[in-house]
């Protein structure tokens, strides 16, 4: 450290201060003394010098206690989402964090960074140039290897949350000049959605929507067979990257296609859809994707400024019908239903409305809408397996909506239907989100990220039937076979379907347990032993298995051995 020693240790007894001022934090008060001194004098010496203008961030390894530990320090520029943005890159290198200290410091550094000053506590006033943001970590200890690579991802996270905050205003101008030209220069539209377009625009910009990046786009050569070019110098924030594309496929930018030339000659001035871009920044997810239209003053299309960024969490728990352009689908559709105003079937669709997985109900249209919600109001009076699937308009995934019984759901079933879905639409699952809404049914939502293969029509039905398999459980197919032997087993079906343990239907199919039911009835206490001898399909011939029944009581395994050791076993 650059200052004297007595600078030093009043430094150190500031910043044991102001790191362990939250000892409620779970697992805090567990620290030893002597860590907690060695942990504030180890981040004070590194957080010392500090360059301006960007973070400073290593990974070390201690001892606490008697384990190892890996601790993780960030010193950097106080802005908004630097922990979520630190904890999500951690969760994706599958590094949970013990325990996390963020005190928030005001400081005085000289010209070449070095600490003169700990003048206190943060506030709000977080860009003035002298507050400063100290997250420390504990990590389960690991390898050097691993700890550079975190070291790395983590510098390219803080370095796009970077850019996002510093281009956050100038991007919120320049969306502003785009929604003012689109006013004062109407393009050829009706009116009413000019209106809606315009309101929509106005409800991101009250805090509905996180930008993160925009880029200008010029169309060349006409919609229909034409390109999107990106404008030179017009990224901001994480869009500044020219190798980060919007709309891509295998990471590379999507050409022309027809699908986009559609879009394109869509007269809705607006694009609501999903980027390519996983978030680095706040939440670790797809960004949103907003195209705002532009237009030659002739009235002709022009090109795009794009838009990235996350809506806000009050965009997901706010009612639908308040949202620009939402609302409009929600009124045709619930007015197109046909249901009679404040009736039972009417108030079912405006649930299930509300319901409707958020991003979806912004991406869907609306006669696709209205098909999928009267079906799935129908699944009130009729639960069953069902199967709602969208393409997205660029081809990119396919939007699939399952519906399954609740008690039949578990990780395995959805990990298999999810198998199913992946096939059918030569893709792979990179997202799945379950909701559990009243009743029986359990609805969830999958996101089948395709490859380049031309797109292939799937029977839906086909697929609803494989997926009713898939949920079928152990006792379902039991009481199939049973059923399938005859109407006089119906009895049987209800008498055996929770009696076999789950050792014995992990290990033997129904039809094997058909076989079992049929001796294990005709024991009495006239009979009350009977033994199967018998081999699987592709035993070898020296082996053979035996099962035994008793009427009453288990036969002790003293009494059983002996009896097969005398018949040569």
């Amino acid at each position: 450290m650059a200052q004297d020693l007595p600078a030093a240790q009043e430094f150190t007894q500031q910043l044991q201060t102001l790191l362990f001022s939250d000892l409620a934090l779970d697992g805090a008060s567990a620290l030893t003394d002597a860590f907690k001194l060695d942990l504030a004098r180890e981040a004070c010496g590194w957080a010392a010098i500090r360059p301006a203008g960007g973070p400073k961030v290593r990974i070390r390894h201690a001892r606490m206690d008697t384990s190892a530990v890996a601790i993780l320090e960030i010193i950097n520029d106080d802005m908004p989402f630097l922990v979520d943005s630190v904890v999500g890159e951690l969760q994706a290198h599958g590094l949970p964090a013990r325990l996390l200290f963020h005190p928030i410091l005001k400081v005085e550094r000289d010209r070449h960074g070095t600490l003169e000053r700990i003048v206190g506590v943060g506030d709000r006033n977080w860009g003035d140039g002298r507050q400063e943001s100290l997250i420390v970590v504990l990590l389960d200890d690991m390898s050097e290897a691993t700890a550079g690579q975190v070291t790395a991802a983590l510098e390219q996270t803080l370095a796009d949350v970077r850019l996002a905050v510093t281009d956050w205003q100038t991007m919120l101008a320049r969306f502003d000049r785009a929604m003012q030209t689109l006013a004062d220069q109407p393009p050829p539209v009706a009116p009413g959605l000019l209106a809606e377009t315009l309101a929509f625009c106005r409800w991101l910009r009250e805090g509905q929507f996180t930008f993160l990046g925009c880029r200008e786009y010029k169309l060349v050569n006409g919609a229909a067979t034409g390109e999107q070019v990106p404008l030179e110098n017009t990224g901001l924030g994480v869009l500044r990257d020219p190798s980060l594309h919007v709309l891509s496929r295998d990471g590379d930018p999507l050409a022309m296609t027809p699908e986009i030339a559609r879009v394109l000659l869509n007269p809705n001035p607006l694009i609501i859809a999903k980027s390519n871009i996983t978030s680095r920044i706040h939440r670790r997810v797809t960004m949103d994707y907003i195209g705002l239209k532009t237009y030659a003053k002739d009235g002709r299309l022009a090109g795009e400024l794009r838009i990235v960024g996350l809506f806000t969490s009050k965009v997901y728990t706010e009612t639908a019908r308040q949202i620009p352009f939402v609302r409009h689908k929600i009124e045709h559709v619930v007015g197109e239903s046909g249901f009679a105003p404040g009736s039972h079937a009417a108030k079912a669709l405006v649930n299930v409305l509300e319901t409707f997985p958020r991003d979806e109900l912004f991406q869907i249209g609306e006669a696709q809408l209205k098909d999928w919600s009267r079906g799935i109001v129908d699944l009130e009076l009729r639960p069953r397996v069902r199967v709602f699937a969208r393409r997205d308009r660029f081809d990119r995934y396919v939007s699939v909506l399952v519906y399954a019984q609740r008690d039949r759901y578990s990780t395995s079933v959805r990990e298999r239907i999810g198998q199913l879905l992946a096939d059918a639409y030569q893709g792979a699952i990179t997202a799945f989100t379950p909701f559990f809404p009243e009743g029986p049914l359990v609805r969830v939502h999958f996101v089948v990220t395709r490859d380049q293969t031309p797109a292939i029509e799937v029977d839906v039905v086909d697929l609803e039937r494989r997926i009713t398999d898939v949920t079928r459980t152990w006792g379902d197919q039991l009481a199939s076979a049973v059923t399938a032997a005859g109407p006089a087993q119906a009895t049987l079906a209800a008498n055996y379907a929770r009696a076999f343990p789950p050792g014995y239907t992990e290990t033997f199919a129904p039809a094997r347990a058909l076989e079992d039911i049929a001796r294990i009835e005709r024991l009495s206490p006239e009979r009350p032993v009977a033994i199967d001898f018998y081999r699987e399909a592709g035993d070898p011939l020296a082996r053979v298995r035996a099962a035994i029944y008793r009427f009453d009581r288990p036969i002790p395994l003293s009494d059983r051995v002996p009896v097969l050791e005398n018949l040569g076993f």
